[in-house]
């Protein structure tokens, strides 16, 4: 949940996304916004001021979304791999 919005909430996913929720939207099947990683989403926080979140995905995949701009994507990251594709 966000800090200062308690309607406001964030999920992360397995098929790689990210998506901002509203509680008070009359279709709770209605998200926000959808954001999407490379890899799957494993978690998803608030930054303090809720203006922004950042997501952390499998292989170390750290993204920073800006929640004010609809989702798009603010920083990538750049955390070494745990892991080499192939």
């Amino acid at each position: 949940y966000a800090n200062h919005s308690p309607h406001l909430f964030a999920t992360s996913s397995f098929d790689r996304t990210v998506k901002l929720w509203d509680s008070r939207l009359p279709d709770p099947a209605a998200a926000v916004f959808t954001c999407a990683g490379k890899r799957s989403m494993l978690m998803v926080c608030f930054s303090p001021h809720d203006g922004y979140l950042l997501s952390a995905g499998e292989n170390n995949e750290v993204l920073q979304w800006d929640v004010n701009a609809g989702g798009r994507l603010q920083c990538t990251y750049d955390v070494q791999p745990k892991l080499t594709d192939g």
